[in-house]
């Protein structure tokens, strides 16, 4: 125990330590009733038929692994939400805190670490109870006797391992690496996607328009973003550099759109659509999606830099996502108003 709690993910997470003891106690307690049911049952012949024996282990092992789910979603949800708690003035002040996750990112690990030990503990543990007691009963051995020692023993030490190891890798790959911002920018870009499929048969030549439409911001947006994290990095990063490059880039979307609105038009993709007042009210919208996509690489990076976290792993598929989604409603905007 004293070298689980020692690792990395423990000192991180406040609200893994308040997990271990509730998990191991609830886990404990469904794989003994499982182990005594088993027994009794051994006991008392049921389990002699093979057929009937292969039933019940699946059963029990079925109820075994559902019953582990929804309990550790529960306790590691009321972990997570108890480390919200203040314990004293310590726990509340800086000393360590530089070191602790943002909470959001510490309660994802904390369930996911969870219920993901707990279903491969239950697993291991449920299948050699199985066979424990198929073996004890076939060699005249009382299962009582042997199921639920075993259970009990093997039972913390299997979860912990479970739960130090799955933690850790959550910690590394999950949140390390950038996979919410991924997540963010998955559902997002399914919210355009929707859009987008509610009005491409109306709004004619919008789907001509929008792939570049919100394409040219992110690309915009990403090159802000990328400029910013090199210069953190370095540590010279120069507040009046990044206004006058924000606004350069902001420029730099107009002609490259009006360019864009040529081509479609000289190709006739847009049937029509593109008329003088279309292309004002076009860069109109394309201006406030860039510009807002800007600002957001802009107070992204440093909010991500300000809480230890590496912009170049996140702040990316936050731009896209929400390139997507704006440019989205903003094109449709665009052709209701014209």
């Amino acid at each position: 125990m004293d070298l689980v709690t020692n690792l990395e993910t423990f000192e991180k997470i406040p609200a893994m330590l308040v997990l271990i003891p509730v998990l191991l106690n609830i886990k404990g307690n469904i794989e003994a009733n499982m182990s005594t049911r088993l027994s009794t049952l051994a006991n008392m012949g049921v389990l002699d038929s093979p057929s009937q024996r292969k039933d019940i282990i699946f059963a029990n092992l079925g109820l075994l692994l559902l019953q582990a789910l929804l309990t550790s979603f529960a306790v590691t949800t009321t972990s997570g939400l108890i480390s919200l708690i203040p314990l004293s003035k310590e726990a509340d002040g800086a000393g360590d805190s530089a070191t602790i996750l943002p909470w959001f990112s510490g309660f994802t690990i904390t369930v996911a670490s969870g219920v993901s030990s707990a279903l491969l503990g239950s697993t291991l543990i449920g299948s050699l109870v199985c066979a424990i007691v198929t073996l004890s009963s076939r060699f005249g051995i009382n299962p009582d006797n042997v199921s639920n020692p075993i259970a009990s023993g093997f039972g913390d030490m299997v979860t912990l391992f479970f739960l130090a190891g799955s933690s850790l890798l959550w910690l590394r790959y999950f949140v390390t690496q950038g996979w919410l911002p991924l997540l963010y920018a998955a559902l997002t870009s399914s919210i355009a996607g929707l859009l987008m499929e509610r009005y491409v048969e109306d709004l004619v030549g919008m789907a001509s328009l929008l792939p570049v439409f919100n394409g040219i911001g992110g690309n915009i947006a990403s090159v802000f973003a990328s400029r910013l994290s090199t210069s953190l990095h370095r540590g010279d990063s120069n507040d009046k550099e990044e206004k006058r490059t924000l606004w350069t880039l902001l420029g730099l979307g107009i002609p490259i759109q009006l360019m864009f609105l040529g081509t479609v038009k000289l190709m006739g993709f847009a049937h029509g659509a593109i008329t003088p007042v279309f292309v004002l009210v076009y860069i109109i919208a394309s201006s406030i999606q860039v510009f807002s996509l800007l600002c957001l690489a802009k107070l992204g990076t440093k909010r991500l830099w300000a809480m230890s976290y590496d912009p170049d792993n996140y702040i990316n598929p936050i731009i896209t996502g929400t390139g997507d989604m704006l440019g989205t409603v903003l094109l449709v905007s665009v052709f209701l108003i014209v």
